[in-house]
């Protein structure tokens, strides 16, 4: 009987193994290819959600805010070195690291209620308007010597909307003052040396003139230094019988600056007032303004040289925080408190976001973004968009801003992701494949792919 074979031959064994290998390696091409596909969509996406949040956060802050791309000039991929170094001359930078800075709300004061005891109905040994994140505005002391004030009396029915503070005329500022503390230890705090906002509604008194004409709304004072790390305050101008709009700010190198409004707040009126400091990435330098109403009013620079100074960031100081005066420790201004009326008093600090770093295979161009000089030698270079406070696009001179991230899909295909916001402030996303010219190493779009 004959028998049977079963089994492969060699040959068929070669042929098998020669088929699988051609697959594999065909395979792994395209995985590749893919992958490299995913990741850049995937890095334009990440981009895309950080300007769309920071626009967002304009909006609902009513204050501008700033996405940064900061790139070392002296990068290059972690593979690819043969990438081109840049398109139509504009360089390519890899690994960057970009976030948002935001106005984000620190603390804020209702004065609806005078706190004296605590929820056992045990007496309060610092009687306190309380606040948000357990920020308290503390009553020190609770009255003025031979001057018959109640607590009751701070305590205003009048306010801008519901109940609000009111300082009557016995208020000093120095021997009777209001300074902001966090339960549970009540150290001073509210460094907030990157960029603070201020916010009240003011009605000043209408039979009353500061000694000195100045009357503080907030400050935060340094007795240690003798000096002051930001203020917002109430200047009386006796031409016209009525208060400028006066920020202060020292910053870490020295530099004071002081803008003051055009527009003037009446006494017996309510007003709302505002300051804000921040580094302008438009002009390279810190920017402090003043608003009246909401809308920004800065008639002058009282002091400093307008905001051409380099000065960094806020001074750090040691000093609380006061409401209405500068407290006992600042004899220079014993004649500078607030007296009227005080509501829905709010600080802010523009923060930095996470911060988040491209992949190394993904290369990044900045077209049309603003991008100040650096201030020191080895520092790195940063490209921002900017969003004012209603949210809307604030262009250069040489077209909209954009974002393009690349990255190589094969030695001669790269995908092209362009990120770019409108003047509206919506962000648009869109693809290309591009072709490589060896001999000139630069990338040329060949066609453009809507993507949604």
């Amino acid at each position: 009987m004959r028998r049977s074979r079963n089994g492969f031959t060699l040959i068929e064994m070669l042929t098998a193994i020669a088929i699988a290998s051609v697959l594999m390696t065909v395979g792994v091409g395209v995985f590749l290819q893919m992958n490299r596909s995913t990741q850049i969509r995937g890095e334009a996406a990440r981009v895309a959600a950080v300007i769309s949040s920071t626009r967002n956060s304009a909006v609902i802050s009513r204050a501008p805010a700033v996405v940064n791309f900061t790139v070392d000039e002296t990068t290059t991929g972690e593979d690819y070195v043969d990438w081109a170094d840049h398109i139509d001359g504009v360089p390519i930078h890899y690994g960057t690291v970009f976030y948002g800075i935001v106005r984000e709300p620190v603390a804020m004061w209702h004065f609806e209620q005078l706190r004296t005891t605590s929820a056992d109905g045990e007496p309060l040994p610092l009687p306190h308007f309380a606040g948000s994140r357990g920020y308290q505005a503390i009553v020190k002391p609770d009255g003025l010597e031979g001057v018959d004030l109640g607590l009751g009396d701070l305590i205003s029915t009048e306010g801008r909307v519901g109940k609000g503070l009111y300082l009557p005329e016995p208020f000093d500022g120095q021997s009777f003052y209001l300074e902001i503390g966090q339960a549970p230890s009540y150290v001073p705090v509210l460094n907030l040396r990157d960029g603070i906002a201020i916010s009240a509604w003011v009605n000043p008194s209408t039979e009353f003139l500061p000694p000195d004409d100045k009357m503080p709304i907030v400050t935060k004072w340094d007795a240690g230094a003798n000096l002051s790390a930001y203020a917002l305050s109430l200047v009386y101008s006796l031409d016209d019988q009525a208060y400028r709009v006066v920020g202060e700010v020292r910053t870490a190198s020295g530099a004071a600056l002081g803008a003051a409004s055009y527009a003037r707040v009446r006494p017996g009126e309510w007003t709302h007032v505002s300051m804000m400091f921040r580094f302008d990435p438009v002009e390279g330098k810190p920017r402090l303004t003043t608003f009246v109403n909401g809308q920004e009013d800065v008639d002058d620079f009282v002091s400093g040289d307008r905001v051409d100074i380099a000065g960094g960031p806020i001074v750090l100081s040691r000093g609380p925080v006061r409401i209405g005066g500068y407290g006992p420790d600042a004899p220079l201004h014993a004649g500078s408190y607030y007296v009227g009326r005080i509501d829905e008093l709010e600080i802010a600090a523009f923060t930095r976001g996470e911060r988040q770093k491209m992949s190394g295979r993904v290369g990044f161009v900045a077209r049309n973004l603003q991008s100040p000089e650096p201030t020191e030698p080895g520092a790195l270079r940063t490209y921002s968009i900017t969003f004012d406070r209603s949210g809307r696009l604030a262009t250069v001179s040489g077209g909209m801003p954009e974002v393009l991230l690349y990255s190589a899909l094969t030695d001669s295909t790269r995908r092209v992701c362009r990120i770019r916001p409108s003047l509206l402030g919506t962000v648009e996303f869109a693809q290309w494949e591009e072709g490589f010219d060896p001999t000139t190493r630069t990338w040329k779009i060949t066609q453009g792919i809507e993507v949604e």
